[in-house]
C-alpha cells in the first residue's frame, strides 16, 4: 500500500525475543547452541527490509503460490516497496496466485485459543448488556494479529507476512496532534478524533477482559498496548479484502455491505447484531481478511484488476489491462475521495476535479417540534442517509436527494401535511415558493460557513491546543513532508467542492427568489407604499415609541393589505379566523404564546385610538389573530441572499458577515402570499 512508513512509539520488547524462542519448542527441549547463534533477535520497530521481501516470496512459493509473473522491489510510486511484472502480462492473463490456507482472517481469529477463549466470555454476559459489552469480532482479529506477531513471532504461520507489513502508517490516526491540526475545520479532524475514542475504548474494554481471565492465554502482557492494536486494526484497515470467499467472484462480492459507507470514519465491518430465535446473540462479522502479497499493490484510479476465488482453492489476481516487463502492477481501491483515501490509506490523489473526490455534509433537525414526523417520513422514503450525510461532489454538487430531503426539514406544518399526503413529490416537484427559497438559503448559509471555517483553520497557529507551535500546512509542505502534502491536497479539494457548491446553490436561491417575485412582499418594498402609509399615520408616533422593527411594520402592512383588498384574490386569509383564538382552540399554552406575540401590536393599536369610524384599524383584533396563524405557515424569516455585487467591497461590515459565514449577503425579509 502507498504511504511513508515510520516507527511506532510503543512499548520496549528487549525481552520478547526470549519469549518468543523458548515458545518454539516444547516444555524441556534444549536448544542447540549453534542454532541459536544463527537466530537473530526480531527488531519489532523495524521497517521491513528486503530480506523481508524476499522471505515473503518465498513463504508463498513454498505454500503453493504462483509468483510466476511478478516479483517485489521498491516502489517508485510510494515509500515502500511495490509489485512489478517480471515480464510481459497481456490483459485478461493472471498475475498472481495465492491459496486459500495464507489467508488471514477473522475465521482464523475465532478458532485460535485466543478467539475461542473470547468468543466463550461473549456468550456469558446477560442478553440486555450483550451489545455493549460484547468483543467484537473485528477487536478479535486485531488482538489476534497482535498476538500473532509479537507474541507468537517466528513460531507464527504467518510470520513472514506480518514482519512484511509497514510497521507504521500515515493516515491520520498515527499523526501526532500538531499535525492533526492540518485537518482542522475539515470533517475528517472531527472524524479521527472520534475515531481514535472510539478505538481506545474498544481496546481498553478488551484489555481488562484479557487481563482479567485470559491471561494464560495471551502469554506476554508487555505487548498488550494501544499502539500495537492500532498498527494491527490499521493494518486490516488500509488492507483488507473480503474475508469470505463464498462471496467472492471476479473482483465483486455477490452481496453490498450496507454499512459499508465511504469517508465518514467508519470502518464498514460489522453490521448491528441481532439475537436470534433462542434469544442469543450469534458471533457479529467483521468481512475482513489479509490477502498476502495481493496488499502490497498500490492504487491507481480506474485500474481494471479482478480477483478470482472460484478455483484452485485460492485466489487469482487477474489484470484486465496489458503490462510490459518492469511496470508497477497497480490495483484500484474503488472510487474513494480523498477524505476516504486520507483516512483509510494515508494518502490522497492530487486530481483537479476529481470526481471520486467528496465533501460530507451533516443535515441536523433534532431541535424541530416536528422531527418525529419528518424523520418517519424521510425514512420511509429512504431519503435519510446513514448518519444523515450527504456527499457533495464536482459532478453533483447539491445532490437531489439533499435537495428533497431539505424541503422536508424546512416544511411547516401545511407544507408538511401536503408532503405526508402525496400532494407534491419532494423529490421532482417545489413544496412551494416559501419552502424552495428556505431551502435554498438553508443550504447556503450552511455552505457559507463550512467555507469560512475550513478558511480561518487553514493556517491557524493555536498553540494552546497542541504540544508545540503548529508549522502552517503550506510551509510544512513547501519544505517536504509527507504529511502536509497529503493534508494540503485535502484541505484544496474540500474548498473548491465547496465554493461550487456555494455559488451553485446562491445561484438556485437566486432563481427561487425571482419565481417568487410577484408574489413576494419585502420589507424593503413597504417603504414605496403611499396609500399603507396614509392610513398607518396614526400608529406612526406610537410604533416608534413601541421600538416596531420591520417585522412589527411587515405585519401591520399584511393587516392592512387584506383589509383593504389588496392581496391577490385566491390567497384566503379568512379561513384563519374560523381556527383563530375568537373561536376558542382549546389549546392556552397556544394562545398564550400568541398574545406574547401580539401584544406589541395591539398596545400600539389600542394608543392610537383611531376615532375615524372609517379607519381600516377599527375593530380589528380578530383580522390581526387570523393574519397572525397565517403567517406562521407563510412567514419568510430573515432571507440571505447570496448576491455577486459586493466582491471587491472593502467595508467592515461586510467583513463581519463573511466571519460569520454569510458571505455577500443581503437581508430579505417578507412573506409570500401563498394559498
Amino acid at each position: 500500500m502507498a504511504g511513508q512508513p515510520r516507527p511506532i512509539a510503543g512499548a520496549d520488547h528487549g525481552g520478547m525475543e526470549q519469549h518468543h524462542q523458548q515458545s518454539h519448542h516444547g516444555a524441556g527441549s534444549v536448544d542447540r547452541p549453534e542454532k541459536r547463534a544463527r537466530l537473530e533477535p526480531i527488531d519489532y520497530d523495524a521497517e521491513p527490509a528486503e530480506a523481508d521481501y524476499r522471505r515473503l516470496e518465498k513463504w508463498i512459493l513454498d505454500n503453493g503460490g504462483n509468483l510466476d509473473n511478478i516479483c517485489l522491489r521498491k516502489s517508485e510510486t510510494s515509500e515502500g516497496f511495490g509489485v512489478f511484472a517480471k515480464s510481459n502480462i497481456p490483459a485478461g492473463a493472471d498475475v498472481a496466485f495465492v491459496p486459500n490456507h495464507l489467508i488471514l482472517s477473522e475465521t482464523d481469529a475465532l478458532a485460535s485459543d485466543l478467539g475461542r477463549a473470547l468468543l466463550a466470555y461473549n456468550a456469558t454476559i446477560p442478553l440486555d448488556e450483550y451489545p455493549a459489552q460484547h468483543v467484537c469480532t473485528k477487536t478479535i482479529l486485531w488482538l489476534f494479529i497482535v498476538h500473532e506477531f509479537f507474541n507468537k513471532g517466528r513460531a507464527s504461520m504467518w510470520f513472514p507476512y506480518l514482519r512484511a507489513l509497514p510497521r507504521s502508517y500515515d493516515t491520520p490516526l498515527f499523526w501526532p496532534e500538531r499535525e492533526r491540526a492540518w485537518l482542522r475545520g475539515t470533517n475528517l479532524h472531527f472524524v479521527v478524533a472520534e475515531k481514535e475514542a472510539e478505538l481506545q475504548a474498544d481496546f481498553a474494554a478488551a484489555k481488562v477482559v484479557i487481563l482479567d481471565r485470559f491471561l494464560e492465554v495471551w502469554g506476554d502482557t508487555s505487548t498488550l498496548t494501544f499502539a500495537n492494536f492500532l498498527w494491527a486494526r490499521t493494518s486490516c484497515s488500509s488492507r483488507a479484502f473480503p474475508s469470505d470467499l463464498r462471496v467472492v467472484e471476479q473482483g465483486r462480492t455477490k452481496e453490498s455491505k450496507d454499512d459499508d459507507v465511504a469517508g465518514i470514519g467508519r470502518d464498514g465491518v460489522h453490521a448491528v447484531i441481532q439475537p436470534g430465535p433462542d434469544g442469543k446473540y450469534p458471533p457479529c462479522k467483521c468481512f475482513l481478511a489479509l490477502w498476502p502479497l495481493f496488499d502490497m499493490l498500490n492504487h491507481r484510479r480506474g485500474q481494471s484488476m479482478m480477483w478470482d476465488a472460484t478455483r484452485d482453492n485460492g485466489i487469482w489476481f487477474t489484470t484486465g489491462v496489458a503490462m510490459t516487463k518492469g511496470e508497477e502492477v497497480f490495483n484500484s481501491y474503488g472510487p474513494k475521495g480523498n477524505d476516504e483515501l486520507l483516512l483509510s490509506y494515508g494518502f490522497c490523489l492530487d486530481i483537479p476535479n476529481n470526481p471520486d473526490d467528496y465533501v460530507p455534509i451533516k443535515i441536523n433537525f433534532a431541535q424541530d417540534p416536528l422531527r418525529d414526523r419528518k424523520e418517519s417520513f424521510l425514512t420511509h422514503c429512504n431519503l435519510l442517509p446513514f448518519k444523515s450525510l450527504f456527499l457533495l461532489r464536482y459532478a453533483d454538487l447539491v445532490p437531489a436527494t439533499l435537495v428533497a430531503c431539505m424541503r422536508v426539514l424546512v416544511a411547516n406544518a401545511t407544507e408538511l401535511a401536503r408532503i405526508e399526503t402525496g400532494a407534491v413529490d419532494v423529490i421532482t416537484t417545489n413544496v412551494s415558493h416559501r419552502n424552495e427559497m428556505t431551502v435554498w438559503d438553508t443550504l447556503v448559509s450552511l455552505l457559507s460557513h463550512k467555507c469560512a471555517v475550513l478558511e480561518a483553520t487553514s493556517s491557524d497557529d493555536d498553540g494552546d491546543e497542541i504540544e508545540t507551535a503548529l508549522v502552517p500546512v503550506e510551509d510544512a509542505a513547501a519544505q517536504g513532508q509527507f504529511r502536509a502534502r497529503m493534508a494540503l491536497i485535502y484541505r484544496s479539494g474540500q474548498a473548491q467542492i465547496l465554493a461550487a457548491a456555494l455559488a451553485s446553490a446562491a445561484q438556485q436561491l437566486g432563481a427561487s427568489v425571482e419565481a417568487a417575485s410577484a408574489r413576494l412582499v419585502r420589507s424593503a418594498d413597504i417603504a414605496d407604499a403611499a396609500e399603507f402609509w396614509d392610513a398607518a399615520a396614526p400608529l406612526i408616533d406610537h410604533a416608534a415609541e413601541a421600538e416596531w422593527g420591520p417585522d412589527e411594520w411587515l405585519f401591520a402592512y399584511l393587516v392592512w393589505a387584506w383589509r383593504a383588498g389588496k392581496l391577490p384574490s385566491d390567497v384566503d386569509v379568512s379561513f384563519a379566523a374560523e381556527r383563530g383564538n375568537v373561536q376558542g382552540r382549546g389549546d392556552e399554552d397556544q394562545d398564550e404564546d400568541e398574545d406574547e406575540a401580539l401584544a406589541p401590536i395591539f398596545a400600539v393599536l389600542a394608543a392610537a385610538e383611531p376615532h375615524d369610524m372609517g379607519s381600516v384599524w377599527n375593530s380589528v383584533e380578530t383580522d390581526v389573530r387570523a393574519v397572525f396563524e397565517w403567517m406562521q405557515d407563510h412567514s419568510v424569516t430573515l432571507m440571505n441572499v447570496q448576491t455577486a455585487a459586493s466582491e471587491d467591497n472593502d467595508d467592515d461590515d461586510d467583513d463581519e458577515e463573511e466571519e460569520e459565514g454569510c458571505v455577500n449577503a443581503e437581508p430579505l425579509m417578507g412573506v409570500v402570499l401563498e394559498q
